[in-house]
C-alpha cells in the first residue's frame, strides 16, 4: 500500500520520497481521501495553509468519515486566522457527535483568539471530561491559563493560574509518551519566565536545540535586558 509506506516514509524523514508515493496513489486512485490527507498533512507541516485547505477539501468530499479531515480543515482556517470560519466547523463536528474531546479542544483555543475565555474554558474542561488521556487536551489548559495570568493584574491571581499552568503541562507528560513529549519543556520554560524563575527557564531550553527552543531563548534573553543577543 503506497499510501501506508509513504507515511512510514515520512515519519522516518524521507519527504521527497514519501510525497512521491502518494501521488502515484493519487494517480491510481483519485477518489482515495487517505492520500489528499496526507498530502494536505505534508503541506500543513511546510507551513502552506492554503494548499492544506485544498487537499483536505479533496478528502472531504471522497471520506465516509469525514469527521478527522474536517477538524484538519479548522486547524488550517486557526492558521490562517479564519477563527470564526474554524468554529463554524467545529460547532458542526459537535452537533455530529457532542463527545468528540478534539473538537471541542480545538474550538477551545479558537474562541481563546478571539477574546471569549469563559467560553474557551467551559470547552477545554468539556474536552479534558471526555478525554483525560489526551496530553493536548492538558496542554490547551495550560495556554488558556497562561493567557489569563498575563492579563491578570492581581499579583496572586496571576501566581495561581501560573501555578495551575504549570500542573497541566506537568499532566500532559506524565501521559504522553512519544517523541513529542521532550517538547513540553518549552512550555514549561516559557511559564516559569513569566513566575521570575529565569534560571529554571533557561535550564528548561537548554535540554534540546531546535527553532522553538532558540526562539523562546530569545524571549528569556530580552527578559534580562541583553537585547542584542535576543536579536
Amino acid at each position: 500500500d503506497l499510501v501506508a509506506f509513504s507515511l512510514n516514509e515520512y515519519n522516518l524523514g524521507n519527504v521527497i520520497e514519501s510525497k512521491k508515493n502518494v501521488l502515484k496513489a493519487k494517480a491510481k486512485n483519485p477518489n482515495r481521501p487517505e492520500a489528499y490527507g496526507y498530502l494536505g498533512k505534508f503541506s500543513y507541516d511546510e507551513f502552506d495553509y492554503h494548499a492544506a485547505q485544498d487537499y483536505y477539501n479533496n478528502a472531504i468530499k471522497f471520506a465516509e468519515d469525514k469527521s478527522p479531515y474536517r477538524v484538519c480543515l479548522a486547524n488550517c482556517y486557526v492558521q490562517t486566522g479564519n477563527y470564526r470560519t474554524a468554529i463554524l466547523v467545529f460547532n458542526n463536528l459537535i452537533k455530529f457527535d457532542p463527545n468528540y474531546a478534539k473538537a471541542h479542544s480545538a474550538k477551545a483555543m479558537c474562541l481563546l483568539k478571539i477574546d471569549k475565555y469563559d467560553k474557551a474554558s467551559i470547552e477545554i474542561d468539556e474536552a479534558i471530561k471526555l478525554d483525560p488521556t489526551e496530553p493536548f487536551n492538558y496542554m490547551n489548559k495550560s495556554y488558556l491559563l497562561s493567557v489569563l495570568a498575563l492579563r491578570e493584574v492581581n499579583e496572586n491571581i496571576k501566581s495561581e493560574l501560573l501555578e495551575d499552568a504549570l500542573e497541566n503541562i506537568k499532566l500532559a507528560m506524565n501521559i504522553d509518551s512519544t517523541e513529542i513529549s521532550t517538547h513540553y519543556n518549552n512550555n514549561l520554560a516559557l511559564v516559569h519566565m513569566e513566575m521570575g524563575n529565569l534560571e529554571k527557564s533557561l535550564e528548561l531550553l537548554s535540554i534540546d536545540t531546535n527553532r522553538v527552543t532558540i526562539n523562546n531563548t530569545g524571549i528569556y534573553l530580552e527578559k534580562i535586558g541583553n537585547k542584542d543577543e535576543a536579536y
